[in-house]
């Protein structure tokens, strides 16, 4: 059986109910743990950690590439005003 996750990807039941969770955790907001259940097993706590810092990981790097796209076109628009195009 496939189901809809929170992110609109497809995955298998086990899937969608670690990947939600790390979802949750990797976002950049603050919060506190409490939501999580604590009957989980430890696997599936792992589970979810695994896939919160392979998330973390995956901002990260968007972060990373859309401060060097910032930074690029800051540089070009300094350069533009000094030579006098804009």
């Amino acid at each position: 059986m496939r189901v809809a996750c929170c992110s609109s990807i497809w995955v298998g039941l086990d899937g969608c109910l670690s990947f939600c969770p790390a979802a949750v955790e990797a976002g950049d907001l603050r919060h506190n743990r409490v939501w999580i259940d604590p009957s989980l097993s430890d696997s599936e706590k792992q589970v979810i950690d695994t896939q919160t810092a392979k998330l973390k990981l995956r901002h990260k790097r968007w972060n990373t590439i859309w401060l060097i796209v910032g930074g690029f076109f800051i540089v070009l628009f300094f350069i533009m005003s000094t030579l006098g195009q804009i």
